[in-house]
């Protein structure tokens, strides 16, 4: 859903002349990291004893 938004703002606002195999890279790199704290922030509360 985030790709599709931002590809299309790309691409209104470069004229689809932007390298869209590098944002599509910068996405899938942003998405990984949201994962990642999203994971160790369960852990954390998991591991304090929070509901």
């Amino acid at each position: 859903m985030i790709e599709a938004m931002i590809e299309a703002a790309i691409k209104a606002t470069s004229g689809g002349s932007a390298p869209l195999a590098l944002w599509q890279q910068l996405i899938q790199l942003w998405e990984l990291i949201v994962m990642v704290l999203r994971f160790l922030w369960e852990l954390l509360k998991l591991l304090g004893g929070g509901g």
